[in-house]
């Protein structure tokens, strides 16, 4: 499996309890039991390394893994990290799969610019706005609906891993929309991981 001894695990010298725990869960999520992991400290402990690790074994065995890192300060476009899992998932599965997504899901598609057309743009400046005869709460729910959806339709087709680093710098509604998508986990094959 990857996760043993050696070369591989540079920076992580007594973290076989860790590792092991990580492996767990990859092998879980492949086998259908979804789950989240979240890996908390002290900044420079060593959490992005662990869920490196965790990320290259879960692709080591065959898992689309998607990743994406919060960002601290304003100016960071609401829902900043769901928008780089879209990208990244848009990236890795091609432009028709990216136009059926946006076909199925109106609210990704004004999240992400350019999603109908396979190819991603720039995040709009600011949350997500709702269409004009939708209420917010409604609007929410539909985005948070769409996206959970959208992944996991793909972990219906491959096992997924969603890697959300530097949680803590997350929006609230990205937080919110975390809280959703871990509801919906458990009988997926799909490991998110929070640093």
């Amino acid at each position: 499996m990857g996760m043993t001894s050696g070369s591989g695990q540079r920076g992580l010298i007594g973290r076989q309890d860790l590792l092991a725990r990580l492996r767990a869960a990859v092998e879980a999520a492949i086998a259908g039991q979804g789950q989240l992991v979240l890996l908390a400290g002290e900044a420079g402990i060593g959490k992005t390394a662990l869920a490196t690790h965790a990320a290259a074994e879960a692709r080591d065995r065959g898992a689309l893994v998607l990743w994406a890192a919060c960002l601290e300060g304003a100016g960071v476009p609401g829902y900043w990290p769901w928008v780089q899992v879209l990208r990244r998932l848009v990236a890795e599965a091609g432009a028709d799969r990216a136009r059926r997504i946006a076909a199925d899901a109106p609210s990704l598609a004004r999240l992400v610019p350019g999603l109908a057309a396979g190819a991603v743009a720039p995040p709009p400046p600011d949350d997500v706005a709702p269409p004009d005869d939708v209420a917010p709460e409604a609007a929410r729910f539909q985005l948070f609906d769409e996206l959970s959806s959208a992944l996991l339709a793909e972990a219906e087709t491959a096992p997924l891993v969603v890697v959300l680093d530097d949680l803590q710098w997350a929006d609230p509604p990205s937080v919110l929309l975390l809280e959703f998508l871990v509801r919906r986990l458990q009988r997926m094959s799909m490991l998110v991981i929070g640093t």
